[in-house]
């Protein structure tokens, strides 16, 4: 008979020692599997801190260079356009019709003008307040003021009259450097400043700008500070044209005419003689007496 084989046994001590290491595993896989995940987490978290400096560091160099690059060109431009200056002298029509807001500052008035003028022909048409008041002016005919008395419209003739300046007399204007705006359009300019007590011929006495469009070189702006010599002329101030609309171009006859022919025109009175020439000076005088008696009451 073959040999019965025995059965080892452990001792006691030595089945509760494989038992616990048999359990010691499982639990420091988990402390492990934590301890590791805490690990990587920290180790993204510095990572992504990391590219988020980079990337601000990033912006701001790029940031900066742009910007230093915009100042550049900025003060480029500045420097170019202060080196800019009109070459050609601006040249006006003798035939046009235009729209004119003529600016008095400190009264904080502006009066509304549209003129005809037809050089050739010595004719001219000055429309006040929407037409209300009406001055026909020929150099060798028979002139007109057409304006409201009392409840109605008069027109009053009277002798030849010479043609009422808009446009100022560049051949004494100087051209400047720079671009200046004007109502948001960039604008050469042309300037003329008289002698101390010194007047020209045609009156002008202090310093005078004309702003024109840099592209179109139209008239955009008159502006002065000094004796008017625009529409009649009067007292020194600070005065301004903006010129709204200019059309070059042949004037119909009839503009001129049209009017006075519908009408009963009579002989001008010597007491209306003074007022006849001079419609914004009659409008200035009396804004500045109103300007006045308002003070005067307070």
């Amino acid at each position: 008979m073959g040999k019965k084989k025995s059965k080892t046994t452990l001792p006691i001590d030595d089945v509760k020692d494989t038992a616990s290491e048999s359990l010691l595993p499982a639990q420091s896989l988990d402390t492990n599997h934590h301890h590791l995940e805490q690990q990587e987490s920290a180790a993204i978290r510095r990572q992504r801190s990391k590219s988020r400096r980079i990337y601000c560091a990033i912006f701001a160099l790029t940031t900066g260079i742009l910007g230093f690059i915009a100042a550049l060109a900025i003060l480029r431009a500045v420097e170019d356009a202060n080196h800019l200056a009109p070459t050609k002298r601006p040249v006006f029509p003798i035939q046009y019709e235009a729209s004119i807001a003529f600016h008095m500052p400190y009264m904080d008035m502006i009066e509304p003008l549209y003129v005809h003028v037809d050089e050739v022909k010595g004719l001219q048409k000055l429309s006040y307040y929407g037409g209300t008041d009406v001055y026909i002016y020929n150099t060798s005919g028979t002139s007109y003021q057409i304006i409201p008395v009392i409840r109605e419209r008069k027109c009053f003739k009277f002798g030849s009259e010479s043609l009422q300046h808009v446009f100022p007399n560049m051949a004494l204007f100087e051209p400047q450097h720079g671009i200046f705006l004007v109502e948001g359009r960039p604008c050469f300019s042309w300037k003329f400043i008289t002698k101390l007590h010194e007047p020209t011929s045609d009156g002008l006495l202090g310093e005078y700008t004309l702003y024109v469009d840099q592209k179109t070189e139209r008239p955009v702006r008159f502006h002065y500070v000094g004796r008017n010599g625009m529409l009649g002329g009067s007292h020194i101030d600070e005065y301004y044209l903006d010129y709204i609309y200019v059309r070059e171009g042949p004037v119909n006859e009839d503009v001129f005419s049209s009017l006075p022919a519908l009408m009963n025109c009579t002989g001008m009175l010597d007491t209306m003689e003074a007022r006849r020439v001079i419609p914004s000076k009659i409008f200035i005088c009396s804004c500045q007496k109103a300007l006045q008696q308002k003070r005067g009451f307070q």
